[in-house]
């Protein structure tokens, strides 16, 4: 019996010696960002770490200027394609263009995308396809209109939408199949994305859409990046705004259905491990946040003279 309990013993340690051993490998990750490190790559970190991982990162950011982007590609192409277990990039226009660098040759990890198949990433939501998967940022538009038009009425939603970005077309597109089923118009107010001119841009966009009931934001970087100008000129003018993300309503944006970044990352991260342990890469399904929350900016519906209706009063997160 001791003999047995002593063997038993050894298999148990050969074992737990084996898992450290499989968890605790290194990975070489490139991380390619935006917009400098967000609560995305933060949960993505802390969550590769809390899965056992060490992890070697190299990151590059794009400032936002596209131009360096290509640059820092086709610069890096061989390293990229040869030396890292994995790339990881935010947002659409940063993870399309990588993907079409990579062909493939390294596996591919996407965060904070709308969406990836209109996109053109993946093959499915289920099946991505080739060596690329990742996740999607954004709640499904129905239900951010629906819980919209719980809480506010309108008849006639305005959308400003950067030209330059697929993210805001898309948005666009399907807002508007969306007001024809909840008998609401779509109007598209174009903000090209210009630092210099956004003030006078957004001037003219509002002075020509005054009849607008309300206003929806788009996940869209450029306006994400200026979030904090385009809010304070729309409460100024007493325009009531619904926000795509957290980050828009956080800036000023009357409230949204939106998901959490940081939940977000550690779910990207969570396919890494998915795909060490033996999951074909193409063929875990991009995930997506399971529950997203109304969030309310607190200060903004005080500024705007906004109410909650009671019977959502306490079914919603505020913003102070």
């Amino acid at each position: 019996m001791q003999r047995f309990i002593k063997g038993l013993l050894c298999l148990l340690v050969s074992f737990q010696t084996f898992s450290s051993i499989t968890y605790a490998k290194t990975l070489k990750i490139q991380l390619i960002t935006w917009r400098g490190i967000t609560p995305a790559e933060e949960g993505f970190k802390e969550q590769l770490k809390t899965l056992g991982y060490k992890v070697e990162y190299q990151h590059y950011d794009a400032n936002q200027v596209r131009a360096d982007v290509s640059k820092f590609l086709r610069d890096n192409k061989g390293k990229l394609q040869s030396d890292f277990d994995y790339i990881y990039t935010f947002g659409t226009t940063l993870s399309k263009m990588t993907k079409k660098l990579l062909s493939n040759k390294t596996p591919h990890i996407f965060n904070i995308v709308t969406s990836p198949v209109d996109a053109g990433l993946v093959d499915s939501m289920e099946k991505p396809g080739g060596n690329i998967s990742g996740t999607t940022n954004i709640s499904k538009l129905s239900t951010q209109v629906e819980n919209a038009l719980k809480i506010l009425k309108f008849k006639k939603l305005g959308i400003i939408y950067n030209p330059q970005e697929k993210n805001s077309k898309i948005c666009k597109s399907t807002l508007t199949d969306l007001g024809k089923a909840h008998s609401f118009s779509v109007t598209g107010i174009r903000l090209p994305p210009n630092k210099n001119d956004l003030s006078k841009n957004l001037n003219k966009a509002i002075s020509k859409n005054k009849d607008i009931d309300a206003m929806f934001i788009p996940s869209d970087s450029f306006i994400a990046a200026n979030a904090g100008a385009v809010l304070d000129k729309l409460n100024t003018e007493k325009i009531t705004t619904i926000g795509a993300i957290e980050k828009l309503i956080k800036a000023g944006a009357l409230l949204g259905t939106v998901t959490d970044y940081k939940t977000l990352g550690k779910l990207t991260a969570d396919i890494i491990h998915r795909h060490q342990k033996g999951e074909k890469l193409g063929e875990i399904p991009v995930q997506k946040q399971g529950q997203a929350k109304i969030v309310v900016n607190k200060k903004t519906m005080q500024q705007l003279g906004s109410k909650i209706p009671a019977e959502f009063a306490n079914k919603v997160d505020y913003i102070e």
